[in-house]
């Protein structure tokens, strides 16, 4: 079952909506409260105040996951801080999508409604502060608000998510055209991220191609699956060069590569920059796919190459 977890304006209902689109049976566990109550909820929690509401949301929660007859349920956003719901969702029968966004977006989208904890943007501004950390303790996968155009890929990556080593979770990153999943956790280069059938099936056709330096390939080259074939240069910051970006693309050439094949950047900030330039540059639109082994490389040249 996949539970959609986030703050209030962060688009759950949008992202339930296009799964339901997609043919999933769902459900809303705030319509499942008003109709059970035969009240809205701004009405139920003056009748009883926010301990009373808590208390029937985390009944309904846990009934309806138990249930089994819903593929997909957006929860509450304050469902997470109840401590039997997160056991629940860290449970391997459900799959949980945090719909993360921004505060200073969802308050632009709950400013004015009739929410009962969004009258006072410094006490909101709180309340998701003490939240975040609870949507991302329970999260699988991780997406960016109003992404419910993307019910396609989710379901593509949630199915996946049974294939991750435990404590590894995908993080989907928003760029200007599609985005693209990051997968982040211990042990990933064994799980077949880059097989046929695995998540980036959709966007990687042709052979695969590693980019990498001699130390690196030789200790985390093998663990790779899929791999047509290997380009090694020498470790260290000389071969981020011309020279050296000319060897790639030789040995590319050499190779056939083609647009339809796609680069693997295994290795440190060196290799990730370099397998990014001779993808842009050997044919334009040669996919990269980056695996970074270091912490430098993770938090720089991994990300919008």
């Amino acid at each position: 079952m996949i539970c959609l977890v986030g703050f209030m304006g962060a688009g759950k209902t949008t992202a339930l909506r296009g799964l339901r689109e997609a043919g999933l049976r769902t459900a809303d566990i705030d319509l499942l409260i008003e109709q059970r109550e035969g009240a809205p909820i701004p009405e139920i929690f003056e009748r009883g105040g926010e301990a009373a509401f808590r208390a029937i949301e985390e009944e309904i929660t846990l009934a309806t996951i138990a249930d089994g007859q819903h593929d997909a349920v957006a929860l509450g956003g304050g469902a997470v801080t109840s401590g039997a719901v997160r056991r629940t969702l860290s449970g391997s029968a459900t799959k949980t999508v945090w719909i993360d966004v921004r505060p200073e977006l969802a308050w632009q989208r709950v400013e004015g409604s009739d929410r009962p904890l969004a009258h006072d943007r410094e006490a909101f501004n709180a309340l998701f502060s003490q939240r975040e950390p609870l949507y991302l303790e329970s999260a699988d996968l991780v997406l960016p608000g109003g992404s419910g155009e993307l019910s396609p890929r989710i379901l593509h990556l949630v199915e996946f998510l049974d294939r991750l080593p435990e404590g590894a979770r995908i993080l989907w990153a928003a760029d200007s055209s599609h985005g693209y999943p990051v997968f982040i956790g211990p042990s990933l280069l064994g799980v077949g991220l880059l097989d046929r059938d695995g998540p980036l099936a959709d966007r990687l056709d042709g052979r695969s191609f590693t980019v990498t330096d001699q130390e690196v390939g030789r200790i985390y080259g093998p663990a790779l699956r899929g791999i047509d074939a290997q380009i090694e240069v020498a470790a260290g910051e000389a071969s981020k060069s011309m020279a050296t970006a000319e060897s790639v693309l030789s040995e590319l050439a050499r190779l056939g590569a083609t647009r339809s094949d796609h680069l693997v950047a295994l290795g440190g900030g060196v290799v990730g920059d370099l397998a990014g330039f001779c993808a842009a540059t050997y044919q334009r639109g040669v996919p990269v796919v980056q695996v970074p082994t270091s912490l430098v490389a993770q938090v720089d040249s991994a990300y919008g190459g």
